[in-house]
């Protein structure tokens, strides 16, 4: 699905200090990349708003296990060019928080943030809007990314990449919590894309159908049916082949299943965090590109129905799939 491109983008590099009254595993500052909007690009509307005079909505990236936030630059750039900011950070190689640790570090991080929009000094000064905060993430990232929005008020909308929730080697704990049952807890919907081909990295009982029977009326499942796990990111080429061969490799390339990954993506968080009236038309468009693709044979697409569904009358128009909501051990 071609998006026009509102804005051009840049890339900052700064430092996150972590609390020290908040469990760290010995990580004292952690390096972020915030990808933010810049001016209108060439041939933007006229109606796009500056970025320079009006704050963006903020999305929180989370990345794959010791994968590095620039494996997943596009989705950056791809949103900072739709208008949001998009914060990722890198945790030390030989460093291994948890998942309640990372989770800790969150209203510190988002009080950072907020200091920095406030700081005239900072080149974040009023460019960030968090009163509207979206999380998204792959593989472990995107496991974050669901506790995050289950756990924190101020997260109203996540997006969920092959998530993948405790494993053999992360059973469930204190320091390891579901995020399925998390979003079982919760009246937020998501949305989800996954990977057609299961494998060792996305593990069956821990993957993405396991996350789309736990999420709320509204949420979206899209699967991918030719990717692998290690589609959804682009790394150095030898990491890029351990990762394929490890985690089963489809006949997607990796640029197309991020493309195709990056569609519902800006579709979600339009709905969810944009303030644009013309939201309605680009939601169309975005299930118009959705049937088509569908009929190519190149994604599946489902809707949690009920009460909530937010998009069930037009997926019955356009004669799509839907799935009734009947989480398990509700």
């Amino acid at each position: 699905m071609a998006e026009s491109s509102p804005f051009s983008w840049k890339v900052l590099r700064l430092v996150f200090p972590i609390p020290e009254s908040t469990e760290s595993a010995g990580i004292q500052n952690l390096p972020l990349t915030v990808t933010i909007p810049e001016a209108p690009s060439t041939g933007a509307v006229e109606s796009a708003p500056d970025p320079q005079t009006e704050a963006s909505p903020v999305i929180l990236f989370f990345s794959g296990f010791k994968l590095k936030a620039a494996y997943y630059s596009k989705y950056a750039q791809g949103l900072a060019a739709q208008g949001y900011a998009v914060v990722q950070y890198d945790t030390p190689f030989l460093k291994l928080p948890n998942d309640a640790t990372e989770v800790a570090w969150l209203p510190g991080l988002l009080s950072w943030l907020q200091a920095q929009t406030q700081d005239d000094s900072s080149p974040l000064h009023r460019r960030l809007d968090l009163a509207r905060i979206g999380t998204a993430g792959h593989s472990r990232g995107g496991k974050l990314a669901a506790l995050h929005i289950a756990g924190n008020s101020q997260i109203s909308a996540a997006y969920l990449i092959d998530p993948v929730d405790n494993t053999s080697q992360t059973p469930e704990s204190a320091e390891y919590p579901s995020a399925c049952k998390a979003l079982q807890g919760i009246d937020k919907p998501a949305a989800i894309t996954g990977a057609g081909i299961g494998g060792p990295c996305n593990p069956e009982g821990s993957n993405s159908p396991v996350f789309f029977g736990a999420v709320n009326p509204g949420s979206w499942y899209m699967t991918v049916l030719g990717a692998g796990h290690a589609s959804f990111f682009k790394a150095p080429w030898l990491i890029q082949k351990a990762a394929d061969f490890l985690c089963h490799r489809g006949k997607e390339s990796h640029e197309a299943t991020v493309s195709l990954a990056i569609a519902p993506m800006l579709a979600w968080f339009g709905r969810h965090l944009k303030r644009s009236g013309d939201e309605r038309q680009a939601q169309d468009k975005f299930f118009e590109w959705i049937k088509r693709e569908e009929q190519a044979g190149r994604v599946s697409f489902q809707d949690v129905t009920g009460a909530k569904s937010l998009n069930a009358n037009f997926l019955s128009r356009q004669g799509l799939n839907s799935m009734p909501y009947a989480p398990p051990g509700r």
